[in-house]
């Protein structure tokens, strides 16, 4: 067993103690939906369908053994004389023939097993890219979740606010100290938060629904929030050249795009085979066993060789090998087009991360100012200094940028894990690692190729 599947046994064990029965963290759905997903279990049947065509190929280079046989039961009638005798004869015949052929020269063979091996190639690196699409739903998915239930409580909290400055606008209307026009507006901000409580609990449910379509079942217990501060690590290292040189080599989806150029470039010289000629080592053995008065007994051999020279298919060869040439300068621009909207993945997901982080901590400061406004102004309203709509103003406020620093904070994981991908460096450890900012959930040890375990 390996370090990595060692530390996630050890994390599974740790979430499953601190959890209990009732609770799942990232690294359990993540298990259930590699377990699961359709998506992924589609694309390891194309691996192993994509792993016969090197077995189809060698069996081109490889000899063909067939046998015939037959036995007849047979009536004849012969009205005049000849090297059959005349009269009737009844017999029974029975033949058989072996052949083997072993293809000597065959320069299609070898190109179609070279071109195997780069088919098989695309399928695993493709295999891969699935695999990371599939952390990335699932991290993505979870993260929904925990998103959709915090939106849930900041509209409940809102809801609960909003409820008693209800309360207190009819306290001062009934003493004289505020208009009928603050009770009414109270009843209406009320009414909108209840409005908004029931679609944050709809969104709830749909993204769990979300979730239950990648894990294929219901989900039913409760999910492992999120850290209530998270660390914020910018990119290391911190040249975004670096990040592109990384998926020029490593970005799976960039290896699966110049398997298809080679894959192209062998089916050129595929067609081009048809113009050579094949050579087969044959061999042939037949009996025959009449037992009529005229019929053969007996058996024959011959070994030899047969040489198939093309000499002229209406042009159909050259026909194809100019339309591989055209195949193989599309794969050739598709290549490209992959290359540079990689590039571009690359820079912009490098650049979200660092302008998230410089969102996060402005909403921090934003969170903490709008509850400091809030306070203030609920205590000059005591006094008659402030309005009952300048509290719902600030509440309006202070709720909506606790939305957006729960929703910029979900955004910057996110951003991590997509730089990571774009550059091919995603792996599983990733999940530990985003396991880890989960509350209750160990740190897990540094890992040096992985740079989201850097502090401030």
């Amino acid at each position: 067993m390996n370090r990595l599947s060692v530390l996630v046994l050890l994390l599974s064990m740790v979430a499953m103690n601190r959890l209990g029965a009732d609770g799942l963290d990232l690294i359990d759905i993540f298990q259930m939906a590699q377990d699961s997903d359709p998506q992924y279990h589609q694309e390891q049947a194309r691996r192993q369908s994509s792993g016969e065509l090197k077995s189809q190929a060698i069996a081109v280079l490889l000899p063909t053994i067939t046998a015939t046989g037959r036995s007849s039961w047979n009536y004849l009638r012969n009205k005049k004389f000849s090297f059959q005798g005349q009269g009737i004869q009844r017999y029974w015949n029975h033949t058989g023939q072996v052949d083997v052929s072993q293809p000597i020269f065959n320069l299609d063979g070898w190109i179609l097993m070279n071109q195997s091996e780069y088919q098989i190639a695309r399928s695993e690196a493709l295999l891969a890219k699935s695999f990371q699409d599939l952390m990335i739903r699932t991290v993505n998915a979870y993260f929904d979740v925990l998103l959709a239930q915090e939106n849930l409580q900041f509209t409940q909290s809102e809801l609960k606010a909003r409820n008693k400055v209800l309360e207190q606008a009819k306290v001062r209307f009934e003493v004289g100290m505020a208009p009928i026009t603050q009770v009414l507006e109270a009843e209406a901000r009320l009414a909108s938060s209840t409005a908004a409580l029931a679609a944050s609990e709809a969104e709830l449910i749909d993204k769990k629904l979300a979730l239950q379509e990648i894990i294929g079942s219901p989900l039913k217990q409760s999910l492992a929030p999120l850290v209530s501060r998270l660390e914020l690590d910018y990119p290391q290292p911190a040249d975004v050249e670096q990040w592109k040189l990384y998926a020029m080599n490593r970005n799976r989806e960039l290896m699966a795009a110049m398997s298809d150029v080679k894959v192209a470039e062998k089916q050129i010289e595929h067609e081009r085979a048809g113009h050579y000629p094949t050579i087969n080592g044959v061999a042939t053995y037949s009996f025959n066993d009449n037992n009529s008065t005229f019929g053969l007994r007996g058996e024959t051999g011959a070994i030899g060789v047969e040489v198939n020279v093309p000499i002229f298919a209406g042009g159909g060869v050259s026909s194809r090998v100019r339309q591989a040439q055209h195949d193989y300068h599309v794969s050739q621009q598709s290549y490209e087009q992959t290359r540079r909207s990689i590039e571009r993945s690359v820079a912009k997901a490098f650049f979200d991360v660092t302008s998230q982080i410089n969102q996060v901590k402005a909403m921090r400061k934003s969170v903490a100012s709008f509850d400091k406004t809030l306070e203030t102004i609920e205590t000059g309203m005591e006094v008659g200094s402030n309005t009952l709509v300048d509290v719902f103003d600030a509440q309006t406020d202070l709720f909506a940028a606790k939305r957006d620093l729960s929703q910029q904070t979900y955004a910057y994981l996110m951003s991590w894990l997509t730089l990571r991908q774009a550059a091919g460096l995603l792996v599983q450890d990733d999940i530990v690692q985003m396991n880890s900012y989960l509350q209750g959930v160990g740190e897990p040890e540094p890992s040096p190729d992985n740079p989201m375990t850097d502090g401030e």
